[in-house]
């Protein structure tokens, strides 16, 4: 958990509580899913995620609309099903053609293109990615404004 500095109550717009998760265990075990194509349902990425082990929860996070975002948290039972999905999944440890390994999923709404999944289990990096898209509405409130 990133907590704002003092003097900086940057409002995260809805962000799910998965984005910080709060033991150590939950640090550990719960992997940052992104690129994920537009029209793929939570109900397939759980059986994505499921096929590298034992998941406890999946959550994806939705914009102000309700709409799911491209991205989410999935929290494993175990450590041997985050290194299983970052390998299988995300491509990590793959060699040096890492360009071809891990898993593209396709884009289910026309006019969309297929992308490649990023897994990450590195948290601080994974808090950044949640700010980007809220970057611009931070900037103008609190250091332009």
């Amino acid at each position: 958990y990133m907590a704002p500095r003092p003097g900086y109550g940057i409002p995260l717009g809805g962000i799910s509580p998965m984005a910080a998760p709060g033991s150590e265990v939950e640090k550990l075990t719960t992997l940052f899913i992104g690129g994920i194509s537009p029209g793929v349902t939570d109900d397939w990425m759980e059986k994505i995620l499921k096929t590298c082990g034992t998941l406890k929860s999946w959550k994806r996070v939705k914009d102000q609309s309700g709409n799911p975002k491209g991205f989410g948290f999935a929290e494993y039972a175990d450590a041997d099903s985050v290194l299983r999905a970052l390998r299988v999944l995300g491509g990590e440890g793959s060699g040096d053609d890492k360009k071809d390994k891990g898993v593209v999923l396709p884009a289910l709404e026309e006019g969309a293109n297929g992308k490649k999944l990023i897994v990450s289990n590195h948290f601080l990096i994974n808090c950044f990615l949640i700010l980007i898209p809220h970057l611009n509405n931070i900037l103008s409130t609190y250091i332009i404004g």
